[in-house]
């Protein structure tokens, strides 16, 4: 595994720098923008030096060309497809999830399911990477949005819909679901989101240089925690990682959960342990799957050189 540039710290230096526990590794600081980050960090620590270099000088690209400021790096680009929104633009917000029915009554179900969600899209995105003739306002689009989808893809309730009585249209992957954790109100689905956090803290993009140790220390304090087998860190299957995500969500997710009531430590203790190691696998994974497509790509080299002259010493 390669290692990262001039980001990984000592925990005790940077818990002296930030003066704060709770940007420490012990939490992971949710699988909102800061989950997203922290999975493309794992993932840019897989890459091979060059390749990392061309999506660093893409990312710079794509940044400048919204302009996109909060998304200087490959690793603050992982929000961007969550950025839309904030501009009303929600004509691809089936594009993060794949709701499988889940139907343990076995009631009448008559929702169709998306035919265009985050398997297809991932699918397309590989695709549209592997043409090597394509502009890079293209591959640009095309990398920005396979990074936080195939992270989405990793979370278990962002595969699945479970159908009730009390819910005959679905529960929208948890989102219908309110629940309470630690006597405040929380949806479901963003209790997973947030890594079984009620109050997740949150980062202000572009990151600050203390943001930046901070989520290098905590991406080390993953990858030290949770270790996968060769064939585990390599499977890029998008419909077979749909699957595993789907038994999480059945087997974990809605185990012990009553609508409206109070969430267990039991449960919220398995829940923090199952997201940070979907989140830390989708990291490797993603890396893995990065450095193939990444190797067909060619970029300018003159832009390349004047990228690598440019760019700060701290960067991510």
């Amino acid at each position: 595994m390669p290692a990262p540039v001039s980001l990984r710290l000592p925990l005790t230096a940077l818990c002296l720098l930030v003066l704060s526990s709770a940007l420490c590794v012990t939490e992971v600081l949710g699988w909102g923008c800061v989950g997203h980050m922290l999975l493309a960090e794992i993932a840019r620590r897989q890459l091979d030096l060059e390749n990392e270099e061309k999506i660093e000088l893409m990312a710079a690209v794509f940044s400048g060309s919204g302009p996109f400021p909060m998304s200087p790096s490959m690793v603050q680009a992982a929000c961007w497809a969550d950025d839309v929104k904030l501009w009303r633009q929600y004509a691809m917000s089936t594009w993060h999830f794949y709701a499988m029915p889940y139907n343990p009554g076995n009631i009448n179900i008559t929702d169709p399911v998306n035919t265009v969600n985050a398997v297809t899209v991932c699918l397309d995105m590989v695709t549209s990477l592997k043409n090597s003739k394509a502009p890079l306002y293209l591959l640009n689009f095309a990398w920005v949005n396979l990074v936080h989808i195939f992270g989405d893809l990793h979370q278990p309730l962002h595969t699945i819909s479970r159908y009730t009585t009390a819910y005959p249209h679905g529960d929208q992957g948890g989102n219908a679901i309110s629940v309470r954790v630690g006597g405040k109100k929380v949806k479901l689905h963003a209790l997973w989101d947030n890594i079984c956090s009620a109050t997740p803290p949150r980062y202000q993009r572009p990151l600050s240089h203390t943001d930046l140790f901070a989520l290098s220390a905590t991406a080390d304090g993953l990858v030290e925690t949770y270790t996968f087998s060769e064939a585990l860190e390599t499977l890029v299957d998008v419909m077979a990682i749909h699957e595993e995500s789907y038994m999480f969500a059945v087997n974990t997710s809605y185990p012990g959960v009553t609508p409206g009531g109070t969430l267990s430590r039991a449960y919220l203790d398995k829940c923090k342990r199952v997201a940070e190691a979907r989140l830390t696998l989708g990291g490797y994974r993603l890396g893995y799957l990065l450095n193939q497509l990444l190797s067909g790509i060619t970029v300018d080299k003159a832009a390349l050189e004047a990228h690598r002259a440019a760019r700060p010493k701290w960067s991510a």
